[in-house]
């Protein structure tokens, strides 16, 4: 879905909608530094166009972002000056050649297909945390939060004069997965009309789910409430 034509139009939607960015960065640098108030260094997967790693990268000195998505990177790095990015598919198993004093996974385990993958990120993850690191995951709907059926629809303004519309539509096909598809409309002053559209599926997992994947991956983990966050974060560190 976040392909090249993608991009520009995401990014415009994130941006669009007030969410509370720097709010939500500073949430979670909250919850690191609690931990582990020396930490220096963090990644942050699934980092998208770099909406949240920007804030980051005002409290710590070593951030890199990572996601499937070159593209997304690409527009990150014009976002955070000096930031180094790494193309990394959640779903396979990972090998950053690296550790990290925090690792940070804001709207990724919804792409994931089931709990062994998500077990498997978890478990994966904790092995690039330097002794002590902190794993921030930020969780999503349940299966019994999500409404079937559910539409939303986005009017954005492009810098350039242009304008793009924004609809979707949500559906269950399983129990624990939904299939949303998004259309766009794109009216653009040099280039005139276009549109597309994309379909992705999500999963939903339940917090006692997710508490049993961190507890099997040898996590000590625990849900904790923020304002900021819909559904909350996972915060949790290798077991001893």
């Amino acid at each position: 879905m976040y392909n090249d034509d993608y991009v520009e139009t995401y990014d415009l939607l994130m941006r669009s909608r007030g969410k509370a960015y720097r709010t939500q960065a500073l949430g979670v640098v909250r919850e690191i530094r609690e931990r582990l108030p020396e930490a220096a260094s963090l990644l942050d997967l699934g980092t998208g166009t770099g909406l949240h790693a920007q804030f980051f990268a005002e409290e710590f000195d070593d951030v890199t972002g990572a996601d499937i998505s070159e593209d997304m990177m690409a527009l990150a790095a014009q976002r955070v000056p000096g930031l180094a990015t790494l193309r990394v598919d959640a779903r396979a198993e990972i090998d950053l050649g690296r550790t990290f004093d925090a690792i940070v996974c804001l709207w990724v385990i919804p792409h994931l297909a089931s709990t062994d993958e998500f077990e498997a990120l978890v478990r994966g993850l904790l092995k690039h945390l330097d002794p002590g690191g902190v794993l921030v995951i930020e969780p999503w709907y349940g299966p019994d939060e999500f409404h079937d059926g559910y539409v939303a629809g986005d009017l954005m303004s492009k810098e350039n004069g242009g304008a793009i519309v924004r609809l979707s539509h949500a559906r269950r096909i399983s129990d624990d997965r939904i299939e949303m598809v998004v259309h766009h409309a794109v009216a653009d002053p040099g280039t005139g009309l276009r549109d597309f559209t994309e379909e992705v599926q999500l999963s939903l997992f339940t917090r006692e789910q997710l508490a049993a994947c961190f507890a099997a991956a040898g996590a000590v983990a625990e849900h904790v409430e923020r304002d900021s966050f819909a559904w909350g974060l996972w915060v949790a560190r290798a077991a001893a």
